[in-house]
């Protein structure tokens, strides 16, 4: 909740308030009231503490439902960019790899007293790649 500017009481975040707590501009109609999204739209901080239960509402909410083709492309997309994989033993589970990071772990291997740099942007997998090497 946030507390209101017009009356002595708290409103919920982001969703639409009494007639007689809107700005005195959007009272008088010279300005449309904002428009909100349904609760449960927007998490905040406070909803990390039953974040299980709000990812669950998330997924099998059908009011946020895709349709399948748009899921598709989507999925067309990130796949077309991933070259091969990395099955991770620790913690049982697969990484997608792109183009660089294939061509990192197929590069030849080189003498430990000759230090490789290896240039790409923080969290792009250069780590975990030299590490499955």
């Amino acid at each position: 909740n946030e507390p209101c500017s017009e009356c002595d009481h708290s409103h919920v975040r982001f969703q639409l308030k009494p007639e007689q707590c809107w700005p005195p501009n959007q009272r008088n109609g010279q300005t449309p009231p904002p428009e909100y999204e349904e609760p449960g739209w927007h998490i905040f901080k406070e909803n990390l503490d039953q974040f299980e239960a709000v990812l669950n509402a998330l997924i099998t909410d059908n009011a946020r439902e895709m349709e399948e083709a748009a899921w598709m492309k989507i999925l067309q997309v990130h796949t077309r960019l991933s070259c091969s994989a990395l099955y991770d033993k620790i913690d049982n589970t697969f990484l997608l790899l792109g183009p660089d990071q294939q061509n990192l772990r197929d590069s030849p291997e080189h003498k430990i007293m000759e230090p490789k740099l290896i240039q790409g942007l923080a969290g792009t997998g250069k780590t975990v790649t030299i590490a499955a090497k």
